[in-house]
């Protein structure tokens, strides 16, 4: 039975230890579903840390198509501070 115990938990360590270095690797998109049946995504960090969330899209090919738009024109976005007081 320890035996079985201390590979489990050994098996345990690997997959997070993985995952880890999986979500760690680089930021990501992940294309979503919502309870509605419209999609959207959300932009990961390194960390795991959801950065930025889409607006809901009627198909998964236009969320698609969002993902690619931010791909190509963040990099070029300007930085419109509003955080001021009126």
């Amino acid at each position: 039975m320890a035996h079985f115990i201390t590979e489990n938990a050994i098996n345990y360590h690997n997959y997070f230890h993985f995952k880890e270095e999986t979500a760690m690797a680089h930021p990501s998109f992940q294309l979503k579903r919502a309870k509605n049946d419209q999609y959207y995504f959300t932009l990961t960090a390194k960390n795991g840390q959801v950065i930025a969330q889409s607006e809901m899209y009627n198909s998964k090919d236009a969320a698609e198509n969002g993902i690619a738009s931010v791909k190509t024109n963040a990099p070029q976005a300007d930085i419109d501070d509003q955080s001021a007081a009126a």
